[in-house]
């Protein structure tokens, strides 16, 4: 009988022992503390709303959307751009960088939300693979986007790769990129080559260069897609500037310390001092057509930044954005990861929180386009439906980034003469339509005027030269 009850606690002892190596096994594999997330999957509640913006279409980069069926086709092009990148004049061989990834595989597994269920050489194999094709892409894209026989490089495949490079779950860690550079050479320029690939794909103002390439054209969506209509030299290092075509203006971002590329994009588009909140929130603004009637001005920014809203003088200035059907998968990636990490101001998601206060319908839309804060290539009605949906499932921050720019414009739409003035305009501007349709009308206007002038004063000559004879 001993026997049996020692068998049987020898068996309870086993089990346990088992499942305590199993949850050691699990907890090595986990990050070692959740401030090491820097890449996410998107929240539930936000992926239902939209799927298809969170979802790679053309390439897998990282371990989230692996393996999917509809990837696969490109991962022979991946290999290819990988012996391309290994072709490069470097003192580094395949050898030094599967070694370099090894060593840091440990840290880049950590840096994602969930446990990755790779083994330690499939995990290595996926850098290797998927950063040496991102560099190729990187450094490779000013050498060869005019090459006609790659096709990676082309005006059918490369908006699709860039739009799935900025996917939240489609992200590889900044520093595994760092780490493969150096390896290939160690020149410091890796943000620099980054920044330039980016910025390549930047909408250009409506006074492009003719001669400019067609890719360079077609391309203009990414970096959240805003512009100005100019940029100094100094910003883009160039000896002149052509006088037909008119550049971005670049913020000035601190090298260094993105978390992955769809960070980095975030990085070149807001600011990255954190403001001052004015502490109460204020009440939210009025739409667009509304605050016209206020004598509110519109006018674009004269910088990329998307936290570039201010309001001054009665001129509210805002960030100009092209938008196309690209578009709204870029901001909403940018969200979610507002959403998930933590910064200090969340300047994406207060950008389409006023944007949605300051779009109720079309006529709000066709303003902002009119002003040409809106380029658009999808209709007015999209345009709207868009900002009007995009923070669905989204949590608002308690202190918005342009508490300020709410306050002033409440004050200035509440002020009792900016409300005279507005009456006194639309009046006028009932005047002129009803009486003043074309110009045949107000010249007959004004020469009934002068006909009425001249003949108030010839009676009253009359009446002085009567007056005096008599």
């Amino acid at each position: 009988m001993a026997g049996v009850i020692n068998n049987e606690s020898d068996q309870y002892t086993d089990e346990v022992q088992i499942l305590v190596e199993s949850i050691e096994n699990h907890l090595k594999q986990g990050p070692s503390s959740p401030a090491n997330y820097t890449i996410y999957r998107v929240l539930k509640p936000l992926r239902d709303v939209k799927p298809d913006a969170y979802t790679p279409r053309l390439v897998s980069i990282g371990p989230f959307h692996r393996g999917s069926q509809h990837l696969l086709p490109m991962e022979a092009h991946k290999l290819r751009l990988l012996k391309c990148f290994l072709d490069r004049t470097s003192q580094s061989s395949l050898a030094d960088y599967v070694r370099e990834m090894k060593n840091i595989e440990k840290e880049a597994r950590q840096c994602y939300s969930e446990i990755i269920p790779f083994k330690k050489d499939d995990f290595v194999r996926m850098m290797v693979v998927d950063g040496c094709f991102l560099l190729e892409l990187i450094i490779g894209w000013e050498e060869r986007r005019q090459d006609p026989v790659e096709p990676i490089f082309n005006e059918i495949w490369m908006p699709q790769i860039i739009r799935d490079l900025m996917l939240l779950e489609n992200q590889l860690p900044f520093f595994v990129l760092e780490s493969l550079y150096n390896l290939y050479i160690m020149d410091g320029a890796m943000y620099y080559f980054t920044r330039s690939f980016l910025t390549d794909f930047l909408p250009r103002s409506p006074s492009i260069n003719p001669k400019e390439s067609v890719p360079r054209r077609l391309f203009n969506w990414v970096k959240s897609i805003f512009h100005s209509p100019s940029e100094s030299n100094e910003d883009w290092g160039e000896e002149s500037q052509d006088s037909t075509s008119s550049y971005l203006q670049m913020p000035q971002v601190n090298q260094g310390g993105a978390s992955h590329l769809l960070d980095y994009v975030r990085q070149l588009l807001v600011l990255q001092e954190p403001k001052q909140h004015e502490g109460k929130q204020p009440q939210r603004i009025h739409c667009a057509t509304e605050l016209k009637k206020a004598t509110v001005k519109f006018e674009k920014s004269n910088t990329t930044l998307l936290s570039d809203i201010t309001f001054k003088e009665g001129v509210l200035r805002i960030p100009s954005i092209h938008i196309d059907d690209l578009t709204e998968s870029l901001l909403r990636n940018l969200i979610a990861l507002e959403q998930s990490h933590h910064y200090e101001d969340k300047y994406v998601i207060a950008y389409a929180v006023f944007m949605d206060d300051l779009i109720n319908t079309p006529e709000d839309v066709k303003l902002l386009q009119d002003e040409e804060i809106f380029e658009n290539l999808i209709n007015l009605e999209d345009v709207a439906t868009l900002f009007n949906k995009i923070l669905k499932e989204v949590t608002e921050p308690h202190e918005l980034c342009f508490s300020h720019v709410y306050s002033e414009l409440d004050s200035y739409y509440n002020d009792p003469w900016h409300k005279l003035l507005a009456k006194v305009q639309q009046h006028m501007g009932s005047l002129r339509s009803r009486y003043f349709k074309n110009t045949w009308s107000f010249i007959s206007f004004l020469a009934a005027i002068a006909l009425m002038g001249l003949t108030i004063a010839q009676t009253f000559a009359a009446f002085m030269y009567g007056k005096n004879g008599s």
